[in-house]
């Protein structure tokens, strides 16, 4: 499993005590869908470089479902579900390391443009369709997130854009004098840097 969009019922673990994933997946659980956790334990493994998220409208697995990141056969870091439905996601970052929000939200691991999937974790790249309901935007430590591919407008409904210290958010088209246009409202949480690289 790499990608994996849920619109109906994915039940994954009966008759055993956790279900593993053995490659990273990305998955996302729409409106209708719902991920179902029969596993006895109650416990996802996953590989870092996964993520997964639930949009409203949306389950996944139980109250008390626990999703921990094994590496080289051993447990790390984990986090317990404390709500069932939508929206919100979950990432296991390449350091091993877990982010959760409640909300649908899109975590730029690697420097590159906005409307590039290999920016972000999994894949998982924002898109009108994916954000109908809003999503939020997490830039983490040492990356770069360019919007020179939004060619000066952001279309779609990005509700927060959050930027981590040692992090940059680059606003605008190099060499163009259009300016940057947010066309809904957007909260801006930035503790590293943002740079408008446009030339009006």
């Amino acid at each position: 499993m790499l990608r994996c969009d849920v619109y109906g019922t994915l039940a994954l673990g009966s008759g055993s005590a956790t279900f593993t994933f053995a490659f990273p997946p990305t998955i996302i659980v729409r409106s209708s869908g719902k991920l179902l956790d029969q596993t006895s334990s109650n416990v996802f493994l996953f590989p870092s470089n996964s993520i997964i998220a639930v949009l409203s409208g949306g389950g996944f697995g139980a109250k008390g479902t626990a999703l921990k990141i094994v590496q080289g056969g051993v447990a790390g870091a984990s986090f317990t579900l404390t709500s069932a439905t939508g929206p919100c996601t979950c990432g296991m970052l390449p350091d091993g390391s877990i982010e959760t929000y409640d909300s649908v939200t899109a975590i730029a691991i690697n420097s590159g443009d906005f409307t590039a999937a290999g920016t972000f974790l999994g894949g998982f790249a924002p898109s009108a369709d994916i954000c109908s309901g809003g999503c939020g935007i997490e830039v983490i430590s040492g990356v770069t997130l360019s919007t020179a591919g939004l060619n000066g407008a952001l279309n779609f409904d990005i509700t927060s854009i959050t930027v981590a210290t040692g992090a940059t958010f680059q606003l605008g088209t190099p060499g163009a004098s259009t300016g940057f246009k947010f066309t809904s409202a957007v909260k801006l949480s930035i503790s590293g840097h943002m740079s408008f690289v446009g030339s009006g």
